[in-house]
């Protein structure tokens, strides 16, 4: 994000850039990124704002509380949930994909089966991917993937930007942040003693966050993808 979220006239100002893991709808594979990867990835259109000059102490609270902080959101109204992926409703813990056996993912003998190689000693090395495991079993899946791990997110990242080391609570910077989740910050500042309104934001990003995402990868992945 320090590479994205960056603008000429306010580079060398000390930041704090934040924004919700919502805003990735899926996780990123090797192999080609076309323009059909940006958008399952990120298909907003969010772009980025930011209210200068918010004393650090209030700036560092807005992550922790955006992360923990229920109560004091629902009050107002917001619903912290909305700020997570989707699946995160359903998935309370982490999922680890267990291992398993390609004897274990065939289809009986007489139903359709993949094309492997002759060789008893030959075993396919599987993509991750989609994987059926229901009532009825886990044998019925057209093409077969090796099963995708979960891991719970926090609700939002942030990253810390030209921010010394022995930063004093005197110290102001710039609060960065994707517009979907302004009405939280705001709440959050409120609640950290910065009385901020819609009026202290502005924009600080023309660009979406899908297109600073296809920018970035293409310059810097453009050989591998």
């Amino acid at each position: 994000m320090p590479d994205v979220v960056s603008r000429l006239d306010r580079k060398d100002v000390p930041t704090i850039a934040i924004t919700n893991t919502g805003a990735m709808r899926f996780d990123i594979f090797k192999g080609a990124f076309t323009r059909d990867t940006t958008f399952i990835i990120s298909p907003f259109v969010s772009k980025f704002l930011y209210i200068k000059d918010v004393p650090i102490t209030a700036a560092e609270q807005v992550l922790p509380l955006l992360n923990s902080g229920g109560n004091i959101f629902s009050s107002s109204n917001l619903d912290i949930n909305n700020l997570a992926p989707p699946e995160h409703l359903s998935y309370k813990t982490d999922i680890l994909a267990p291992s398993i056996p390609i004897s274990d993912l065939l289809p009986p003998s007489n139903a359709q089966s993949p094309l492997f190689s002759s060789s008893s000693n030959h075993k396919p090395d599987l993509i991750p991917g989609y994987t059926t495991k229901d009532d009825n079993g886990s044998d019925g899946d057209d093409t077969i993937h090796s099963p995708i791990t979960f891991y719970r997110l926090p609700n939002c990242i942030e990253s810390r930007i030209n921010i010394p080391s022995t930063s004093s609570n005197s110290e102001t910077v710039d609060l960065v942040f994707i517009d979907f989740i302004k009405p939280w910050v705001l709440v959050a500042l409120r609640f950290s003693g910065a009385d901020y309104t819609d009026e202290d934001v502005n924009s600080y990003r023309n660009e979406t966050l899908t297109e600073l995402m296809a920018g970035w990868i293409k310059e810097n992945w453009g050989q591998d993808c």
